[in-house]
């Protein structure tokens, strides 16, 4: 493959648009599947699919409603509905163009259509590139609670290209970015400081993010991921620690859909659950306060005013009720990922109600401060 590099047994990273058409044509041509469906979402259909068209032979295309809170049992019918009128077959295929929300939906929809078939995810999102298209999560929120519906299934390939970025604004390369610390957290403290530094060096002059050497950070953080996913493949043990963060992340989700506060992107809720956690870990394990400031730091510079303002204006009770519907939990208690030191975690740490309305509280005084100290930029 013409400048392709394959990061892991089934991820393959095309810095280009031949390095993309090359490898997708050699995927075809090997898997030769009898039918094709496009799953992808507005913003993918209008800014990716015209290109990916042009590498495509005929195919059935599925168009959705983007945003988490359309990740649903409808948008799963609308693919397996596609899907049987196109009269597709075991030995058809179901490529998702899109973010996390079309790579979760699209490849639960494979995974059930006649007990499953096979999928190939190509992500537009840094997010999803870095994080939800790898390790083989599928899943739908049911009844107000996130990925209550899922399953595990590898997609058959990932085919990552930096040619989609140029699609994305700020805000979203933002969100991937807190999923790349994420991983340096709990694996990399070199790479995570790395990264938090060149991340710093944008952000502050107010530079594009988009200057950040991506072919370089895309594929080290999908390494970082795939290694911890070979592991563990169904989450039974280390896998767990990948969701540091998102037992808060989550609930702030949850929150933001509730009028009139304003919408959250995953990779922000992310970035102030793992500030939170932080503030968790300090106090009850042997996080260092240094450690503390500098996540803290990292963090926040990815959450715009607005998304701060989720978590000031949520109530901490509020919040610890969906956490308690947490698929981490167990016996009814709050489980989370909490960092030692950073790249080191523990798992499954129990934590209890009023230990989480505490470090919720400490981050909502300290975001208020933070908020009124922030100089006011034109645009956000």
């Amino acid at each position: 493959m013409t400048d392709n590099i394959k990061l892991d047994t089934n991820i393959v990273w095309a810095p280009g648009f031949a390095a993309l058409a090359d490898a997708l044509s050699h995927f075809l041509t090997d898997l030769s599947p009898t039918k094709v469906m496009v799953v992808a979402d507005f913003g993918s259909h209008t800014h990716c699919y015209p290109l990916l068209q042009q590498m495509l032979p005929e195919h059935g295309l599925v168009v959705l409603q983007g945003g988490e809170h359309h990740k649903d049992m409808e948008a799963l019918g609308d693919i397996l509905n596609a899907l049987a009128n196109l009269k597709a077959d075991r030995h058809s295929l179901v490529i998702n163009l899109g973010g996390g929300m079309v790579g979760d939906v699209g490849g639960m929809a494979a995974a059930m259509y006649m007990r499953g078939i096979q999928f190939l995810n190509v992500p537009t999102t840094l997010l999803a590139m870095v994080d939800a298209s790898v390790g083989g999560k599928t899943g739908v929120n049911f009844n107000g609670i996130k990925n209550l519906v899922g399953s595990f299934r590898l997609p058959t390939m990932v085919l990552i290209s930096p040619i989609w970025l140029s699609t994305l604004p700020e805000r979203e390369i933002k969100a991937g970015l807190a999923e790349m610390l994420k991983h340096g957290l709990i694996a990399d403290p070199v790479g995570f400081a790395e990264l938090a530094l060149a991340i710093q060096a944008l952000v502050i002059p107010r530079r594009p993010l988009h200057e950040l050497e991506f072919a370089y950070w895309i594929p080290h953080s999908v390494k970082i991921k795939a290694a911890i996913v070979a592991e563990d493949f169904e989450e039974i043990g280390p896998r767990k620690q990948l969701n540091l963060g998102h037992t808060v992340a989550h609930a702030l989700e949850a929150e933001a859909q509730k009028a009139p506060i304003t919408d959250i992107l995953h990779g922000e809720a992310v970035a102030l659950g793992i500030w939170v956690e932080a503030i968790l870990a300090y106090r009850m394990l042997t996080l260092q306060r240094e450690e503390l400031e500098s996540i803290e730091q990292a963090c926040l510079a990815l959450v715009p005013d607005q998304q701060l303002e989720v978590l000031i204006q949520a109530h901490p009770d509020d919040l610890i009720l969906t956490m308690l519907m947490d698929k981490k939990n167990k016996d009814g208690q709050i489980r989370a990922v909490l960092l030692r030191k950073i790249g080191e975690t523990l798992i499954d740490r129990p934590v209890t109600i009023p230990e989480m309305q505490w470090a919720i509280s400490k981050a909502q005084e300290r975001a208020k401060l933070m908020l009124q100290n922030r100089p006011k930029p034109t645009d956000q």
